[in-house]
């Protein structure tokens, strides 16, 4: 629970500073969830090479991260995950 609760952060943490630094800015406001969501996926702490010498980026599906990006951009799609989420379980 901790984890999904700090993944969800991740992606709403960003567009509430960006939202903060840069009031006007609203593609920034975009952007942001976005660099939090491909970071999450394709981690820089995770990289393997494979047989051939390839470096891959590993990382989570990033869900978690891009429903904090959506509630940061429009907190009131919170309520209807929510109602989704427990019809759905």
């Amino acid at each position: 629970m901790l984890t999904a609760i700090l993944d969800i952060a991740k992606g709403a943490v960003p567009v509430l500073i960006a939202e903060t630094l840069l009031p006007e800015a609203h593609l920034i406001h975009v952007l942001a969830p976005l660099a939090a969501i491909l970071g999450h996926n394709y981690s820089m702490f995770m990289i393997e090479r494979d047989a051939d010498g390839k470096i891959h980026f590993h990382g989570g599906a990033g869900g978690a991260t891009a429903l904090g990006g959506a509630v940061g951009l429009w907190p009131g799609i919170l309520p209807i995950v929510v109602a989704v989420g427990i019809l759905t379980w």
